[in-house]
């Protein structure tokens, strides 16, 4: 159970790197914290934040395995009044070519659901879910949730995030493998 707590900042960037992401029996390396459960590995890595009219920057690197590789990029996000571009980039598979983008989202007061939905590859499910995006005077925060392995059942939850009328709730459903 990971909890990347609160980042507060005046003018705020978030620049996010999710790391590489390998599987053999399946091992995971994300940039920032770290998680080892039988044959899992996980690192996280939250880089930096900022923030003016907001401006964020998510990049969820890459993500390979046997028979999967999985290249996810959450591309830009700005804020004006809010105009948010969510990428999410390719996922490939030998039995799964996936593609997915969240494109824009736009809001004063901006409430915004995010929802990505389903990779599967062989004994591979991942369903990704960025949830809701609002804003008061920027505070972030992040809780990747819980980690159990099994056959491997991952649920990560990034929490909170808020500035000015923008809330941003991410969350990272599960992904079972």
């Amino acid at each position: 159970c990971f909890c990347l707590a609160m980042c507060r900042c005046e003018s705020l960037f978030l620049y996010f790197c999710l790391a590489l992401c390998r599987c053999e029996s399946l091992s995971l390396y994300f940039c920032l914290a770290l998680c080892r459960c039988e044959s899992l590995f996980l690192y996280f890595c939250l880089a930096l934040c900022r923030c003016e009219s907001l401006f964020l920057y998510f990049c969820l690197a890459l993500c390979r395995c046997e028979s999967l590789f999985l290249y996810f990029c959450l591309a830009l996000c700005r804020c004006e009044s809010l105009s948010l571009y969510f990428c999410l980039a390719l996922c490939r598979c030998e039995s799964l070519s996936l593609y997915f983008c969240l494109a824009l989202c736009r809001c004063e007061s901006l409430s915004l659901y995010f929802c990505l939905a389903l990779c599967r590859c062989e004994s591979l499910s991942l369903y990704f879910c960025l949830a809701l995006c609002r804003c008061e005077s920027l505070f972030l925060y992040f809780c990747l949730a819980l980690c159990q392995c099994e056959s491997l059942f991952l649920y990560f939850c990034l929490a909170l995030c808020r500035c000015e009328s923008l809330f941003l709730y991410f969350c990272l459903a599960l992904c079972r493998c």
